[in-house]
């Protein structure tokens, strides 16, 4: 073979080889259920209370009619998404909580309870299944202090969409909580109302694309290559 069938055929399989991934956002439809369930932990159970399968609350006041209730005590609420289409796949929602924290009698709340969010996705474009257990710690600080939730890590959550990747995913708070992203830690003053995010980008699988930095070098080497030919046959014996 010729040092110039050699160059050319190289050069054409150069893109196929040396290649960077590349991922495009795709059009996501789902749907999203979140329960909260397993309370634990409660000296009192009256105290905690399972309000259906997706709201819990918890303290109480001294006094007549100081029994818990959503009316009077700190409440967490799961919140569910129906069929939902996220045309970009750009920080689509998989999970919420709602968070209503109330200043309640200390004699009528315990310090630490735990109380597990269970969350799972059907997506049905792009086809696939998603989820995530979190075993959440909810700890009742002294008054006037804000309370706290732990174990709010988003690498909890697990998905499997054929053809299709999770990039980018987190908690985002909206409202007068905050939420650290390295220890899980949400917090949420007293008398306030807060609202925690879990957010994904659903991108497609990665694609091969040419490095031009990639094949530029590589064509150099080549020319090299063929200069170097070129000099040895039209040198003298």
């Amino acid at each position: 073979m010729s040092l110039r069938h050699l160059l050319l055929g190289t050069a054409l399989a150069a893109p196929l080889a040396l290649t960077s991934l590349s991922a495009a956002a795709a059009s996501v439809t789902y749907s999203s259920n979140g329960t909260l369930s397993s309370i634990t932990g409660c000296t009192n159970p009256a105290t905690c209370v399972q309000n259906g399968p997706n709201q819990v609350y918890w303290g109480g006041q001294n006094g007549f009619g100081g029994s818990p209730s959503v009316f009077i005590s700190s409440v967490l609420t799961a919140v569910d998404a129906g069929t939902t289409t996220d045309l970009d796949g750009q920080n689509v929602t998989l999970g919420q909580l709602n968070w209503t924290n109330r200043a309640t009698a200390d004699n009528r709340t315990d310090d630490s309870f735990n109380v597990t969010w269970s969350l799972s996705n059907l997506f049905t474009s792009p086809a696939g299944l998603g989820s995530a257990a979190f075993n959440l710690n909810i700890q009742n600080t002294q008054n006037p202090a804000g309370d706290l939730i732990l174990n709010l890590l988003a690498a909890s959550y697990t998905a499997n969409i054929p053809g299709y990747a999770l990039t980018g995913l987190h908690f985002e708070e909206e409202g007068r909580g905050s939420f650290n992203s390295l220890t899980g830690i949400w917090s949420n003053p007293e008398g306030s109302i807060s609202t925690l995010r879990l957010l994904a980008n659903v991108v497609a699988a990665p694609v091969p694309v040419p490095e031009p930095a990639s094949l530029a070098l590589f064509g150099a080497g080549l020319l090299g290559l063929g200069l170097v030919r070129r000099r040895k046959a039209t040198s003298p014996a």
